[in-house]
């Protein structure tokens, strides 16, 4: 009974799969679900739209026909889909399209030009689009993330406040701030990365407190991404999405599997990375944040950086299960139907 109330204290066990940039057969990602549901975890953040863009809706009808995954198995397995579509920045699938092209902002990779008012209403439009669709389809669908990292990605990162920025970092606050109410118009919980929260040493951040932080790095000692504790002590609550967790196949010397085994051993749901010296692949320092009111929870998160690279899904699995045993007070695994 012990570990049952303990689970229940960290809400959010998320694993994040970027299917954005890489295709995976529905077959793969039921395999997830069932290592998902196998060992205590409760959400799936689909990043469809992170870079690249796999769920493309017209006239509210879905196109890559894996709609059979929102409507019964993950709701039957108790596994929440939570969609993932990243603005105002990583929007290169849609913005290096001849279509929207004009909407992006001179330079960047894909970062949405918000000294545009059409390309403001367009981000808001699109983003509302997608809402209402899981609002629709989607039974557990309670929490959606709107990302909102490495903004200006191409010209500068980090961008805003630098010199050559063109966009003002209260901007980017109103526009963040635009997609929670779209999110939370439809009754859901919004999320984004810790990357502009408190941003460039600020101890206090106009983006709303009903926001969840999903917090992966500050970079590295100094740099304008502040650290989880100034976050924590701002009012937000955090979800601990560490760098440290990070599974990228292709970069394998930082983020291969055998590292990211490792790394949960060391790292358990009460550590956030805080950098203090180095950077991600020789950082041991951390900020401990107990699970409660300020850590609402965890995520696991595969990466698809070069998508011609294979994820193999057992290894996926492996992770899913480690990063549970890692925290058996948390995680209550159940045995395989």
């Amino acid at each position: 009974a012990s570990s049952d109330s303990a689970a229940s204290t960290l809400n959010n066990r998320i694993v994040h799969l970027d299917c954005g940039r890489k295709y995976f057969s529905v077959t793969y990602i039921k395999g997830v679900i069932d290592s998902m549901a196998e060992n205590g975890f409760n959400q799936l953040e689909l990043a469809f739209g992170n870079g690249g863009l796999r769920f493309v809706l017209d006239d509210m009808t879905i196109k890559n026909g894996s709609t059979t995954l929102f409507d019964s198995y993950a709701e039957n397995k108790g596994v929440e889909i939570v969609p993932l579509l990243n603005m105002p920045g990583h929007m290169d699938g849609l913005l290096s399209s001849s279509l929207f092209s004009q909407y992006k902002l001179s330079g960047s990779d894909g970062s949405l030009d918000l000294n545009n008012a059409n390309a403001v209403t367009f981000g808001k439009a699109l983003l509302k689009l997608y809402v209402d669709w899981f609002k629709q389809n989607a039974n557990l669908t309670s929490h959606f993330n709107f990302g909102a990292d490495e903004y200006g990605q191409g010209i500068r990162n980090p961008y805003i406040e630098s010199g050559v920025a063109k966009v003002t970092y209260n901007q980017l606050i109103n526009y963040m701030n635009d997609c929670a109410d779209v999110i939370e118009t439809e009754s859901m919980t919004a999320r984004c990365f810790n990357d502009f929260v408190c941003y460039n040493h600020r101890t206090a951040c106009n983006l709303y407190k009903t926001v969840e932080v999903c917090y992966w790095s500050n970079q590295w000692n100094g740099s304008e991404y502040n650290t989880p504790d100034v976050i924590k002590n701002a009012g937000y609550k955090l979800i601990n999405t560490n760098q440290k967790w990070y599974f990228v196949p292709s970069k394998a010397d930082e983020y291969g599997k055998s590292v990211v085994e490792s790394n949960l051993k060391n790292f358990d749901v009460t550590k956030f990375q805080n950098i203090k010296y180095g950077y991600n692949s020789n950082s041991t320092t951390y900020t401990q944040i107990p699970v409660g009111s300020s850590n609402v929870g965890a995520m696991f998160c595969v990466w698809s950086d070069t998508p011609s690279v294979d994820v193999p899904l057992k290894d996926v699995q492996d992770l899913i299960a480690a990063m549970a045993t890692a925290n058996s007070a948390y995680f209550t695994k159940k045995p395989t139907e």
